[in-house]
């Protein structure tokens, strides 16, 4: 999303959020659900602003998992590159 935002590749930033939207409440990240979709909006919108902040919330909250058990934490992470590129 990082690399998207920098470029302002709003279609890209859509499609990471809405994957997000879907895989976050899939793993049992509910709290990802509705930044995410709300994030996708702000993008198909080009409201570059709201996405900046919105991006900044999405960070925070990615920022507060934490792994249960860190031995896990490599296979978890590296399990799907979607979710790594969204954490950094």
């Amino acid at each position: 999303m990082e690399a998207a935002w920098n470029e302002k590749n709003f279609d890209e930033i859509a499609r990471l959020a809405h994957w997000l939207k879907g895989a976050g409440g899939t793993v049992g990240f509910d709290a990802f659900t509705e930044p995410a979709a709300e994030l996708e909006q702000l993008a198909k919108a080009k409201n570059e602003d709201q996405i900046a902040a919105m991006l900044t919330a999405l960070r925070r909250l990615a920022a507060r998992i934490e792994i249960a058990n860190p031995a896990n934490a490599q296979a978890v992470v590296g399990a799907d590159k979607g979710w790594a590129e969204i954490a950094r």
